[in-house]
């Protein structure tokens, strides 16, 4: 549906003539199962408040998180994993920040499906 989709992955390797030597991808066939309800972004914000930011943790904890982007996506799973469906999340970017030195960007995912809508997927 043109929505982005978040933890896919597409590696190619390439030797010193040109010829492929390894390709990897983490990806698999989707097809839609119709639309169901979602979070609102502002609920969704509050729930981040509430859970914390991961890079906030450890021994380089900033002391600031800027959040810039915020949008809806998709999130896979590593091809490893079974998947029922794939689930809708709301992506909040940024960066960290210590002393006003940057320590790397910063990628939190908050689940946008409401309890409703788990449920009636589960079942």
């Amino acid at each position: 549906n043109g929505m982005k989709v978040e933890g896919t992955q597409f590696e190619v390797e390439v030797g010193g003539h040109g010829d492929i030597i390894r390709f990897f991808s983490n990806w698999k066939e989707y097809e839609s199962v119709g639309e169901y309800p979602i979070k609102t972004r502002d609920s969704s914000v509050e729930t981040l408040k509430q859970k914390g930011i991961s890079a906030a943790a450890g021994p380089d904890k900033p002391d600031t998180i800027t959040i810039d982007e915020i949008y809806l996506a998709y999130e896979t799973n590593a091809v490893a994993y079974k998947e029922e469906y794939l689930e809708p999340v709301w992506v909040f970017k940024g960066e960290a920040l210590k002393n006003g030195t940057s320590l790397g960007p910063v990628k939190e995912f908050v689940p946008a499906l409401t309890d409703a809508s788990k449920k009636s997927l589960s079942s």
